[in-house]
């Protein structure tokens, strides 16, 4: 893109200022705002940045019932993007961007009606995440895992999704 300054006409690059904390701040209202807490947990924090590794092992250490009360808990991964664009011209810099989104059970049928949930709001929302730049937003793929934490069972679905972050 071109700037002009005192007269001159400059070319510039897209800015991608903010575009990390934008996006998952973008994600956090849709997923906050839209998919119910399956144990309707009122002024309790159930979505993460990161696993709340902290908290729950105080909470492991008090008893059983605190540990199990963490769950479900879904944690929005930082948000990635390529280094190379996609499309880069005039205008703007297209680049793909990549984040995922776990969600954490102590009960299978969590998981999967969580996982329908968040993908059925991420693909409603389509337009107000193209207002923040990124389109072309879609789920590339899950995964499974499962672990026990002081004999309770936890399960864990990883979703992947990938768009194109539109810097202008």
């Amino acid at each position: 893109m071109t700037k002009e300054v005192a007269g001159q006409a400059y070319l510039t690059l897209a800015t991608y200022e903010g575009v990390y904390s934008k996006l998952w701040n973008a994600l956090y209202e849709v997923i906050q705002d839209n998919v119910p807490d399956p144990k309707n947990r009122t002024d309790f924090k159930w979505i993460w940045s990161a696993y709340p590794t902290h908290e729950i092992n105080e909470a492991e250490n008090s008893n059983f019932d605190e540990l199990r009360d963490f769950y479900p808990l879904i944690v929005i991964s930082p948000v990635e993007s390529s280094y190379d664009p996609l499309v880069l011209d005039e205008t703007s810099i297209d680049r793909a961007i990549n984040f995922s989104i776990e969600i954490y059970s102590d009960s299978l049928a969590n998981i999967d009606k969580l996982a329908d949930s968040i993908d059925e709001q991420i693909r409603a929302n389509k337009d107000y995440f193209a207002s923040r730049g990124l389109t072309s937003l879609a789920l590339q793929g899950t995964e499974f895992a499962n672990f026990s934490r002081s004999g309770l069972m936890i399960y864990v679905k990883i979703m992947r999704y990938r768009g194109v972050y539109s810097g202008a």
